[in-house]
């Protein structure tokens, strides 16, 4: 027996659409960089994770106002404690905090995706040795990872 194809379209739009877990990406401490740098280097993750469209990313500008309405800050936030705090506020699942920093001219990455609930670090990544003009791939492999 077949089924008609409206039958079939009909039940597709029905479906409930899968839910994307909601993230945020903290901006990156600077470590013997420029704070302008590090923002920078944060804004090109946030862009690769959006690109892979396996997590809602929460904007940097709703972050910020969100924060700013409860008086608290992202800047220096890369413990574990403080990611659970901000993605409570945020109402977020999961928090991803790194660092950017140069050692021995030598630029380097290092990031954490910490679960809200349970404070632990699911994952991390890591990339050095690039030059920036590089930042865009370097960003999408950390994102991959």
């Amino acid at each position: 027996m077949t089924v008609p194809l409206w039958v079939a379209v009909s039940a597709q739009a029905q479906a409930p659409a899968q839910t994307k877990t909601a993230i945020a990406v903290l901006d990156f401490e600077p470590n013997n960089s420029s704070a302008s740098d590090a923002a920078a280097v944060t804004e090109f993750l946030r862009s690769a994770l959006i690109d892979l469209n396996v997590w809602t990313v929460v904007e940097r500008k709703h972050m910020s106002r969100i924060l700013a309405e409860q008086a608290m800050q992202q800047t220096g936030c890369t413990s574990q404690d403080c990611a659970v705090k901000l993605g409570r506020v945020l109402n977020v699942r999961k928090v991803i905090v790194g660092t950017f920093g140069v050692v021995e001219r030598t630029r380097f990455i290092t990031a954490r995706l910490v679960d809200v609930e349970t404070g632990a670090n699911e994952r991390s990544a890591k990339a050095s040795g690039f030059h920036l003009r590089e930042i865009d791939g370097v960003a999408e492999r950390i994102a991959r990872q």
